[in-house]
């Protein structure tokens, strides 16, 4: 299974979609593509005035459409605490072309990655592995790797059109995230039909092996 980070998905996404209004967030995306962790620079985000670090109290934490609690899209950089138990212990920051691009690990593995557009906002939070899960209708969760049929299956999920110079794609959204199939092995009736604005593909185009490849909430990609 090829995880979608929004690394992975850019290449596909600066074929096809050109609208303004994406623009300069997918040209920030793109100055924070090198995701090798070589390259990204080990650091401490400087604590809030907040001096006792919250907790949580299991494993598995949940992406909202805000964001992973208490990392929220529209808090401030500087408010991001250096370590939460139970959800990461360090981060790394990638610096780009004016974006900045935050990785989030917990015991040496990326759950999770914070992309910073606007100075000092964050913008947009992102899965990076399978112990970060939505809370779905029906009482369904989801998580990276999963069939995507159950992103379709949720009660009131909407597939949105992102229109671009000419071009575009479909995702879906739920609440407030968004979500993006695996682009990896992609059936070629299913591609043609994720680019094409006539129809939004249904869930009879995809079978079992397609999995969730992007989950996040923030800016609409």
């Amino acid at each position: 299974m090829r995880k979608i980070s929004l690394h992975t998905f850019l290449p596909v996404a600066v074929r096809k979609i050109g609208a303004a209004m994406l623009a300069a967030g997918l040209i920030a995306l793109a100055s924070c593509s090198g995701k090798s962790q070589k390259s990204a620079e080990t650091i401490r985000v400087e604590p809030s005035q907040q001096t006792e670090l919250p907790k949580k109290a299991v494993s598995d934490a949940q992406l909202t459409p805000l964001g992973v609690d208490p990392i929220r899209t529209g808090m401030r950089i500087s408010e991001i605490q250096p370590k939460i138990e139970n959800l990461y212990d360090s981060i790394s920051r990638q610096g780009g072309y004016e974006s900045n691009c935050y990785y989030f690990y917990l015991n040496g593995n990326q759950r999770f990655t914070v992309y910073e557009f606007d100075s000092g906002i964050v913008n947009v939070v992102s899965v990076d592995n399978r112990s970060i899960v939505v809370n779905g209708s029906g009482g369904k969760e989801l998580r990276l790797g999963d069939s995507f049929k159950k992103v379709l299956s949720l009660k009131d999920v909407n597939a949105v059109w992102q229109a671009g110079d000419g071009d575009g794609m479909w995702c879906w959204n739920w609440q407030g995230i968004w979500f993006y199939p695996d682009q990896e092995n992609l059936p070629d009736v299913l591609a043609h039909k994720l680019y094409n604005q006539t129809s939004a593909p249904q869930a009879s185009d995809f079978n079992d092996d397609i999995e969730i490849g992007y989950m996040g909430t923030g800016l609409p990609w």
